[in-house]
């Protein structure tokens, strides 16, 4: 019911949240090369209190959010987890959580279902178990991974794998094996594509290269069982940063999404609402993209992101820039 309301709401010309994504720690128990938050952790700022948190849920619900996905660093380091998952409630969202899965245990996520999670993804850097595991530095976590996957479909949760799709991963082949080990294993695939941003700053030899995404649609994309989040969109595929999707930091800062490292605002200072609206006044957030735009949109990336790179602490308020 409340997405047929979305749809009446969007077909009048109202904006309307599909998904809400907040940030509950910068604390991780891995150390992977590629890490997008590492350089979002702040000593001198304190983390998102449990109230404040719902708060945020609430906020993100009455924006229209059908999905509430909790992340990090990596949130199952939080202690007040199973309570903010309860909060959400199913009746209200989706609760999806976003985990490296070495924190976590089969009786634990039997825990978080019975609080009310829907959905659990994690992030696997390859299908070579080595590989993942010295990537992310924690022995024997690639098969840990693979039976919580298991473990979480089998109680009844939507369990799908996350993995970075980089121009290495698409030319070793490593890519293609990954849609190939998940089709194996009857699990969801959802497509990162590699971003300038975290540890990953300046090094554009990670992304995709002119006409590698038509590869990735062709050769990825076309398995059944593999998306990207572009394919959730309301009335078309498209980016959703911004228009569709926001995300709250951990210190309560408001961005068009996780990668998109600009702060429009605190929601410890203003209405969550007031920092969207201002949002979409940029024209790149005020309609969905036609390719993830931190990755794959080289004009946006020049404009928004390289700035970036100016600043040491993330996010940057968008007042600092020139846009």
């Amino acid at each position: 019911m409340r997405l047929l309301r979305n749809y009446f709401l969007i077909l009048s010309g109202k904006p309307v949240l599909r998904k809400g994504q907040i940030g509950l720690t910068y604390d991780c128990n891995c150390h992977c090369p590629h890490c997008s938050s590492a350089q979002m952790r702040d000593a001198g700022r304190e983390i998102l209190s449990t109230e404040k948190v719902k708060r945020a849920i609430d906020d993100f619900i009455g924006l229209g959010a059908v999905t509430i996905m909790l992340t990090g660093g990596e949130p199952t380091l939080r202690e007040d987890l199973e309570e903010i998952i309860a909060h959400i409630n199913p009746d209200r969202a989706i609760s999806c959580l976003l985990t490296n899965g070495r924190n976590l245990s089969p009786s634990r996520l039997s825990e978080f279902r019975r609080a009310g999670l829907g959905q659990m993804a994690i992030s696997l850097d390859s299908p070579d178990p080595e590989t993942h595991d010295r990537n992310r530095r924690a022995p024997g976590l690639f098969n840990h991974a693979l039976r919580l996957l298991q473990y979480g479909q089998s109680i009844g949760i939507y369990a799908q794998v996350s993995m970075i799709v980089t121009r290495e991963n698409i030319r070793n082949g490593e890519a293609l094996r990954m849609v190939e080990l998940t089709e194996k294993m009857k699990i969801d695939l959802n497509l990162l594509f590699a971003s300038p941003v975290g540890r990953w700053t300046e090094k554009e030899e990670t992304m995709l290269l002119e006409g590698d995404f038509q590869w990735v649609k062709e050769n990825l994309l076309s398995a059944p069982h593999v998306r990207w989040e572009g394919y959730s969109s309301y009335l078309r595929t498209g980016c959703p940063a911004g228009r569709e999707k926001i995300y709250v930091t951990a210190y309560g800062d408001v961005t068009p999404c996780d990668f998109i490292q600009i702060s429009f605002g605190n929601i410890g200072e203003e209405p969550l609402a007031d920092i969207w609206r201002r949002m979409m006044k940029v024209e790149e957030f005020a309609k969905l993209q036609d390719v993830c735009i931190c990755s794959l949109d080289r004009d946006f990336i020049r404009n928004y992101i390289a700035p970036l790179s100016d600043f040491e602490k993330k996010p940057v308020r968008f007042d600092r820039l020139k846009f």
